[in-house]
């Protein structure tokens, strides 16, 4: 049928029902989809299947209601999971909401993992048709029974609050080149300050770059000068305060030079690769990228290669900071690291993508580029 309608009553006339399942789904898809997402959880609906119980057995899915692959979900009471003991290694199990076609439900359902020394989150199954997990919480368990929360993975979509003066909560989407917006506390919101720290480096507009078009900036250093410059794109304070801070950078690296450094994320101070406070991808020179956190100028445990070349490709990095004690970064949406150690204690950090050389002087060229910058998380 190329035109249809619905819902209507009774079966027979028209585009009456009964509709299908998928019928049901396309709907729902329709309709939230592009105002919303595909699936995720409901911000602030009832208790946003939150996790409690730590850290025994069995752990507690709090109420909430979530669209899985396109179908509404709501727990209307908390669901405890059972959490077996490991007997030699600890343990990752993921906590899941799974859509099942073949018993026509959606539950909170428990994977396992593997023993391992280091331990690592066993795979979720998203087959559309048969089964679709969407990812809810990872806990770590050991020998000794003892449960803490690895990771986050909820994706909170739809109701989020606009900003006023009474507003207890803040959804920030930003870029560099929408208008300014002053918040309660006096900082700005889509405002950044561009620093050149001399003649030798500069941020500029950039156009014609493949998968792109114009309007990205680059990064470049001219080769002159004695080296000891920085150019950089910073906000002021932006680092969001509570679980949720997602931090999107979506760059590329034309070209590298061992004397140019480079550092994308929340730093206490740009121009440096050690700053006392900060959670950020570090390149240095023309290595890997690092996914970095540190506090009190400390970095011991929680510097870790990502296993990412500097390469002249559009690739999205991301910075989650799942719990209070929790950052996940991501590439190209996977996770690439996690850092548990070191994550600072002071929300007061500026977010920056900036080059700067070692002291020596590189090459006259670009050496990165940025399309667009995305943050958003909950602000008390």
């Amino acid at each position: 049928m190329a035109e249809t309608s619905r819902p209507w009553s009774g079966i027979v006339l028209g585009d009456s029902g009964p509709y299908s399942d998928d019928q049901w789904t396309d709907i729902w898809l329709g309709l939230i989809a592009p105002t919303i997402a595909t699936e995720g959880v409901f911000i602030d609906q009832l208790d946003n299947l939150s996790l409690s119980g730590l850290p025994a057995s069995p752990v507690t899915i709090e109420s909430g209601r979530a669209l899985v692959d396109g179908s509404w979900y709501e727990s209307s009471a908390s669901v405890a999971v059972a959490i077996p003991t490991p007997a030699g290694n600890p343990r990752v199990d993921r906590i899941v909401l799974r859509k099942d076609w073949a018993l026509q439900t959606i539950r909170i359902t428990r994977i396992a993992g593997a023993e391992a020394a280091a331990p690592t989150p066993p795979a979720i199954t998203q087959n559309d048709g048969v089964t679709w997990d969407l990812p809810l919480w990872q806990v770590h368990i050991t020998v000794g029974a003892v449960i803490t929360v690895f990771a986050d993975d909820r994706e909170f979509i739809g109701q989020y609050h606009p900003l006023g003066i009474s507003a207890t909560k803040v959804y920030i989407e930003n870029d560099f080149f929408t208008p300014q917006l002053t918040l309660p506390d006096g900082s700005f919101l889509n405002e950044f300050r561009v620093t050149a720290s001399s003649g030798n480096v500069a941020v500029r507009g950039e156009s014609g770059l493949a998968g792109f078009g114009s309007g990205a900036l680059g990064f470049v250093h001219t080769g002159g000068g004695a080296g000891g410059d920085s150019a950089l794109i910073e906000s002021v304070q932006y680092k969001p305060d509570l679980i949720n801070a997602r931090l999107v950078i979506r760059a590329k690296n034309p070209n590298t030079d061992g004397n140019l450094d480079r550092v994308m994320g929340f730093v206490g101070n740009g121009g440096t690769l050690t700053p006392a406070e900060g959670v950020y991808f570090r390149a240095d020179g023309a290595g890997n990228w690092f996914a970095i956190a540190r506090t009190g100028g400390v970095e011991a445990g929680s510097a870790i290669d990502t296993g990412q070349a500097l390469d002249d490709v559009w690739r999205k990095f991301e910075i989650r900071q799942t719990a209070t004690d929790v950052v996940q970064y991501l590439i190209d949406d996977v996770v690439v690291a996690t850092n548990r150690v070191n994550i600072p204690s002071d929300l007061d950090l500026d977010l920056v993508i900036n080059i700067f050389d070692n002291g020596a002087v590189p090459a006259n060229l670009v050496y990165l580029q940025a399309d667009y910058l995305t943050l958003r998380g909950d602000r008390p």
